[in-house]
């Protein structure tokens, strides 16, 4: 999400709460006062996370099969490797992955992964719906979390999905040949 970041799409997220009260009195865990006294409250416990793990296990394993696939497939196996993740996990978020047409995979051993499309032609945005798709079942079922809350974030939503469409795994790849004549 480096790309994210620099285009301006981060926030000053916890800076003024930062400026107005004590952070070290917001850490509601008991403490052993010499622990605390180490470790600073940091801007980044209040930024709110947009993006789940399985989504962003899914933009980085997709990132990992453009980059290291320019010959043959990319393994499960390499890519759990490289991502330090549990190979069940992710061949689950792999599977979904091909089922939406992302990435192709490939039996036999010379298999494995590949883009299904040139990488240009992959947003993140798509990426994180396949997930959401997947997560389907996790959605809240309170009339509050239903009436009040998703209506009221459905604008940083909107804004946030804007942001990835705008982004392809093409700008988190090395230049290639074929990039630089485009």
């Amino acid at each position: 999400m480096a790309a994210f970041a620099k285009s301006g799409g981060g926030s000053d997220c916890g800076k003024k709460l930062a400026r107005s009260r004590d952070l070290t009195k917001l850490d509601a865990r008991p403490s052993r006062p010499q622990a605390n006294a180490k470790r600073p409250i940091t801007e980044a416990h209040f930024c709110v996370p947009f993006l789940s793990r399985k989504q962003i296990m899914a933009i980085a394993a997709v990132i990992e099969i453009a980059v290291n696939t320019r010959d043959r497939p990319i393994s499960a196996g390499t890519i759990t490797l490289n991502q330090k993740a549990a190979k069940r996990h992710l061949e689950r978020i792999l599977q979904a992955l091909v089922h939406q047409g992302i990435i192709t995979s490939r039996a036999g051993s010379y298999g494995g992964y590949q883009l299904a499309r040139e990488p240009h032609l992959i947003t993140l945005e798509e990426i994180v719906r396949c997930m959401i798709e997947k997560e389907a079942g996790d959605a809240p079922q309170s009339i509050i979390a239903k009436e009040i809350v998703i209506p009221a974030l459905h604008e940083a939503e909107t804004l946030f999905s804007e942001a990835l469409r705008r982004l392809s795994i093409d700008d988190f790849t090395p230049p290639t040949k074929a990039k630089r004549r485009r």
